[in-house]
C-alpha cells in the first residue's frame, strides 16, 4: 500500500517495478478485507474500461463483478475510465467508483506468491 499519490498508470508502473500489479478484488469478501485492513481512503485498483468503453476489465483480463460498484456507479462515461475503492462511511457510496485515470490517489499492489 502506497503512502504517496500518483495517476493510475504511474501507480501500476510502480507495482510492476515490484514484480506485482494493482490489486484485483474478485468478490465482496475481498473488498471487505481491504476495507477492514486500510484506513478509510480511496485507493487505485487494477480495473479499467480504457480498451472498450463500459467493459470493465481487471489487469489480468478478467471481467469486473458488477456487484462491487457503489450505487449509481459507474457514472463517468468516456472520461472516467479507472476506478478506486471508496472506503467511507457513506453507505450510498460504499464500493467502487469510476474516476479519471489521471487523478492522483494512493494505490494497493498485489503480488502472487506463486512463481
Amino acid at each position: 500500500m502506497s503512502n504517496e499519490t500518483k495517476s493510475w498508470t504511474e501507480s501500476r508502473r510502480d507495482c510492476q517495478k515490484r514484480r506485482a500489479d494493482l490489486i484485483i478484488i474478485n468478490n465482496r469478501e475481498e473488498y471487505d478485507f481491504v476495507q477492514n485492513h486500510t484506513v478509510k481512503k480511496e485507493f487505485w485498483i487494477g480495473v479499467t474500461d480504457s480498451d472498450v468503453e463500459g467493459s470493465w476489465k481487471w489487469v489480468d483480463g478478467s471481467a469486473l463483478n458488477s456487484e462491487l460498484w457503489a450505487s449509481r456507479e459507474p457514472n463517468g462515461g468516456r472520461v472516467e475510465n479507472c476506478a478506486v475503492t471508496y472506503l467511507t462511511e457513506r453507505p450510498d457510496l460504499l464500493g467502487l467508483i469510476d474516476v479519471r485515470c489521471n487523478n492522483a490517489y494512493q494505490w494497493i499492489c498485489e503480488k502472487s506468491i506463486w512463481p
